[in-house]
């Protein structure tokens, strides 16, 4: 990344800073945290390359985040590339906002970039200079999909939706030091847009969708990390430009009455705990006792 390392490792969040987030986040809403779940023994790229390179079929990418842990598999073993069936952004932005007056080095996104291109827009440029099939459900249709509470308490309550997870959406603002202002749907209607699109092929609550030409403006001046309109030789990008509110909101809430996709989907097994480990281990060392 471009960025500056304080800036940089801020917007990654390193696990043991991301377990402080999400205690101090749990402890707000009055939920206790198990810590024992054990992590991969991988970093993240590696484990990422092991996963598709073992693969027997392609395996679609939901990036929520900044896209570094992916770039990096690529770069690292480019021969994964054809096993990546789809990659799902949850960014970009293409309303041609003004350049700042913003210079390199940065300390905050750029007028009209999107966040989660910003924090690493050449690893970004790395996944859509790949090859791979991309959609991006951009933060202009996000803006679309503001959270408010009446609106979203009367489909939770719908729906029947417990509530740890109305607790989940409704003090992420006062927990975080914001408002409900400050709230869209953001990641959740990535992530339910990437659900719709990867099992139906399309989604109900998208309202323009359309395909374009995308590159990363890459120059250190105040229109770093935006996504541009590009020209016939750069990559085709489906983006998402406008979400309907009310069909999403209803999908939300609703969804959280719905089965699992991964459970009905996948043999999931049991989160592996570190007491789980110890425990066999001991078995182990017992019958090699035996012996």
């Amino acid at each position: 990344s471009l960025l500056p390392p304080t800036y940089y490792y801020e917007a990654t969040l390193p696990p043991q800073i991301l377990k402080s987030n999400i205690g101090r986040f749990f402890s707000c809403i009055n939920r206790t945290l198990d810590y024992s779940l054990m992590s991969s023994p991988y970093y993240s790229p590696e484990l990422i390359v092991n996963i598709l390179a073992n693969s027997e079929e392609p395996i679609d990418f939901l990036l929520l985040g900044s896209s570094t842990n992916l770039a990096q598999a690529i770069i690292l073993n480019p021969s994964i590339i054809p096993k990546i069936k789809t990659v799902f952004f949850s960014a970009g932005s293409f309303t041609n906002a003004s350049i700042s007056n913003q210079t390199f080095p940065y300390s905050t996104d750029t007028s009209g970039s999107s966040y989660n291109i910003f924090v690493d827009p050449l690893a970004t440029n790395i996944i859509l200079q790949s090859g791979a099939p991309i959609h991006m459900f951009t933060i202009d249709a996000q803006s679309f999909l503001p959270l408010n509470y009446t609106q979203g308490k009367y489909y939770a309550d719908l729906y029947n939706v417990t509530r740890f997870l109305q607790d989940l959406v409704f003090e992420a603002p006062g927990c975080s030091g914001q408002t409900f202002d400050d709230f869209d749907y953001w990641d959740p209607s990535a992530a339910a847009y990437y659900e719709q699109v990867a099992t139906t092929g399309s989604s109900s609550f998208c309202n323009v969708s359309t395909t374009l030409t995308v590159i990363i403006d890459l120059l250190p001046d105040g229109g770093f990390g935006r996504t541009l309109y590009g020209g016939v030789e750069d990559p085709n990008v489906t983006v998402c430009l406008v979400a309907d509110n009310t069909a999403f909101v209803s999908l939300f809430w609703e969804r959280f009455s719905q089965e699992s996709i991964c459970l009905r989907n996948y043999n999931v097994s049991p989160a592996v705990t570190t007491i789980d480990l110890q425990m066999e281990v001991k078995e182990l060392q017992e019958a090699n006792d035996e012996l």
